[in-house]
């Protein structure tokens, strides 16, 4: 039977094998002795020895940590260059397991638990922080592909739509509001009453509609009173839709601002960028990943859109805050195990 010194202990080979190996001093090809063989494919031993080779310390650290980096370059200078990865159990302060974890770094692979740890954390963040974005909460909603998502955005001289169902653009377009923006007879509680009702007989039936959170009106702001009337009448509207067949109270839900602009990354500094230039972009399908906001627009939906150009910007905002409540949706109904 073979002893391997560990320290001022001898310990038997048969028992060193089912723990983790440790060596204080040199011994040459230990993995022979012990009978190791480290759990990887041959494609990945080739990468592997390559950036073990070739890599200095300073790219070592981009991939390992820095202590096993000036162990492994001081081990080659000695020595030369590594033929198999198992050689790494030659390197000062490396046992198996540790050899297991420089190679997968090297490969750019975590590990398995410590990937799963940080997408259960990841997933648990997301959770959080869009329950706060959402009006009212969201935690799980029932869903099918057959759900429609209604995208809702309200001035005071249209109202801009686009209805999705699963990867598909239904319909969108805009309804005229107001002629005469700054007349206040349209703000007369007949008047709101009335044009709420029309717009919203007008909008196609969806299980859910989505607006996006006015931002906050400040006393300075030249535009007000046009700003205070825009917000009586989106209160109209929500009522009105609420209280119709359409939606239902669990149906009507609003996103802040923030959230959007995060989300398919809309700021510029302090400047919100144009929605209708980096919609292609947003939507559009990679040939080898998915894309959470992929959605498939017909050539007769495409027409309507270039029909509307003038008023494509608030189209295509509406069409986003359908896609990011699609997105909110499957994020809080997956489950953290």
């Amino acid at each position: 039977m073979f002893f391997l010194k560990r320290g001022l202990v001898l310990t038997p080979v048969s028992k060193l094998t089912q723990q983790p190996i440790r060596f204080t001093g040199f011994i040459r090809d230990v993995y022979k002795t012990i009978g190791y063989e480290a759990p990887f494919r041959e494609e990945e031993r080739e990468v592997i020895l390559a950036k073990l080779n070739k890599l200095d310390e300073s790219e070592l650290n981009k991939y390992i940590a820095k202590k096993h980096s000036k162990h492994i370059v001081t081990h080659r200078e000695k020595n030369g260059e590594f033929t198999c990865v198992e050689q790494l159990l030659d390197v000062e302060r490396v046992e198996t397991k540790i050899l297991e974890r420089i190679c997968r770094g090297l490969l750019k692979l975590k590990d398995e638990k410590s990937k799963a740890g940080q997408e259960k954390s990841s997933l648990r963040s997301m959770k959080l922080y869009y329950s706060k974005q959402v009006t009212p909460k969201v935690t799980k909603l029932n869903i099918s592909p057959e759900t429609r998502i209604l995208g809702l955005r309200v001035s005071l001289k249209k109202a801009s739509y686009a209805l999705i169902e699963s990867n598909q653009l239904i319909s969108w377009g805009n309804i005229p509001v107001f002629d005469e923006v700054s007349s206040q007879k349209n703000y007369t509680h007949q008047g709101l009453f009335e044009e709420s009702r029309g717009l919203a007989s007008s909008l196609p039936a969806a299980d859910f509609c989505v607006q996006e959170d006015m931002l906050a009106i400040l006393q300075q702001d030249p535009y007000i009173r046009l700003k205070v009337n825009l917000v009586k009448l989106r209160s109209y509207i929500s009522c009105e839709l609420s209280s119709s067949t359409h939606f239902g109270l669990q149906g009507m839900f609003s996103i802040k601002p923030g959230l959007i602009d995060k989300m398919f990354e809309l700021k510029l500094g302090n400047e919100r960028i144009s929605m209708m230039d980096r919609l292609p972009k947003i939507i559009e399908q990679p040939l080898f990943e998915e894309n959470p906001f992929y959605i498939d627009i017909s050539d007769e939906n495409m027409e309507v859109y270039k029909e509307e150009r003038s008023a494509a910007e608030p189209m295509a905002g509406a069409l986003l805050q359908a896609l990011a409540f699609r997105r909110i949706i499957e994020i809080m109904n997956q489950e953290v195990s």
